[in-house]
């Protein structure tokens, strides 16, 4: 799905690097999985902001 893009995509991972991940996940029995773990913290913090400003910094970051 990917091999057409002409981007920086900086948090792709192999399948392999993903099926890891989610098996390591599983194993400490967490209650969310979550890879990368650059993409998921970036996505924890905005989910904190009001909606204000998520949806603005949402939309801004799409259009990339």
């Amino acid at each position: 799905m990917t091999d057409k893009n002409t981007f920086a995509m900086p948090f792709l991972l192999t399948p392999e690097q993903a099926a890891k991940d989610i098996y390591e996940g599983l194993q400490r029995n967490s209650f969310e999985v979550y890879f990368p773990f650059r993409l998921g913290a970036i996505m924890k913090v905005l989910r904190m902001l009001p909606y204000a400003l998520y949806f603005p910094v949402m939309r801004r970051m799409s259009k990339r």
